[in-house]
């Protein structure tokens, strides 16, 4: 890991720099089964919990509440709502 001095279009906002981490991204990008990607982000979890980029300070608990009518609502968890396919259903 290195910290970058400078600044501008293309860097990243921290400063921070880990050029394995970010050769381990790229190389993801490019990995079309979803398997295999899914154990590829997973590698690069541990890679990042191993070596944190950060000092995570503070971390936020989100509460979803739904009641039973509500159809097809699914919590994310970057705290998006993504509500193109939810709706109501009718009371029986």
């Amino acid at each position: 890991m290195r910290l970058k001095a400078s600044c501008g279009k293309g860097e990243v906002w921290s400063t921070w720099q880990d050029e394995t981490l970010f050769d381990m991204i790229l190389e993801t990008s490019s990995i079309i089964d979803f398997d295999k990607r899914m154990e590829r982000y997973a590698e690069i979890q541990r890679y990042m919990r191993e070596d944190p980029p950060f000092a995570y300070l503070h971390l936020d608990e989100a509460f979803e509440a739904v009641n039973s009518r509500v159809a097809g609502y699914e919590p994310f968890p970057n705290e998006e709502y993504h509500l193109w396919n939810v709706g109501i259903r009718e009371e029986e």
